[in-house]
């Protein structure tokens, strides 16, 4: 079986299937072929041409796989911990367990160790910085400047959560190329966008009818960001739009709004009914 060194997915931003994804290869043929001071470059430079393959109106979408894949022995199965942590560093969207995950011998620990690698990684003062050195200046779009604006207004009044209305999945991918200080809470009337965003960096996708108007936009997002669970009562989001509502490629608007009492209770009776029901004593019977 060949084995893959790096995968780099890019995604098209036109999500409606016209532009399939295009997906990368580097098998460990190839790299092993290389000088062994050349390997680290290339891989690099994979994942930075995905991220950053804006042509027209495309967005670059990048994941890199960083697994070792070990023998049947527990004590053997391990992530390389330095091609995962290299790998958020990078700025890449996404992780990629491919082998392990399909037939190893233990995935779930696997994926367990994977994730605790990235989170300390992302907990890094240092990442913050990289991730702000590599942020490269927005295109002359209309998009790209509300998606800039975005991450500025985040930053500046500190955020909570950014909330992005999208039907083809575009102003997601570009809010997520800015890589805010906040999560990005994709709102979208299309099922297969929001699981087509699942590897999106940084995006936390809900599926919701159209709003009509700019009231119901900003009840809609406060309420997802609460229901989210992240936001509470009083905390400040920042939201993106399009006008007219409910039409591809027409993101215009960015809209400041606060967590309403309403919301945030709501939010909070929620999620007290569901730790009272994860607290309560089985009612199935024991046997004597």
């Amino acid at each position: 079986m060949q084995q893959f060194a790096v995968v780099a997915v890019e995604v098209a931003a036109d999500l409606d299937g016209d532009h399939p994804a295009v997906v990368l290869e580097v098998p460990a043929a190839l790299l092993a072929a290389l000088q062994i001071e050349g390997q680290a470059v290339v891989a690099r430079q994979v994942v930075e041409r995905a991220r950053h393959a804006v042509p027209g109106e495309v967005g670059g979408h990048a994941a890199h796989h960083a697994l070792v894949r070990r023998q049947a022995d527990r004590h053997e199965v391990r992530v390389d911990r330095s091609d995962v942590a290299t790998a958020v560093y990078d700025g890449a969207d996404a992780v990629m367990l491919s082998a392990e995950s399909a037939s190893g011998k233990h995935p779930v620990a696997a994926v367990g160790i994977m994730n605790r690698i990235i989170a300390e990684t992302e907990r890094d003062p240092l990442y913050r910085n990289l991730i702000d050195a590599q942020h490269q200046a927005p295109l002359p779009a209309r998009q790209d400047a509300i998606c800039a604006a975005l991450r500025d207004v985040t930053h500046i009044l500190g955020a909570v959560a950014t909330v992005t209305y999208t039907s083809s999945g575009k102003t997601s991918l570009r809010a997520a190329r800015e890589r805010p200080r906040a999560p990005i809470v994709n709102i979208t009337p299309r099922l297969d966008t929001a699981r087509r965003l699942a590897l999106a960096w940084g995006v936390h996708s809900t599926v919701s009818p159209d709003v009509g108007n700019v009231d119901a936009m900003v009840e809609a997002a406060c309420g997802a960001a609460a229901r989210e669970g992240f936001a509470a009562a009083g905390d400040p989001i920042a939201i993106t739009a399009g006008m007219p509502f409910g039409q591809a490629g027409t993101t215009n608007l960015l809209r400041l709004a606060e967590i309403g009492l309403q919301a945030g209770a709501a939010t909070a009776a929620a999620q007290t009914a569901q730790m009272a029901q994860t607290d309560a004593p089985s009612k199935t019977p024991v046997p004597a």
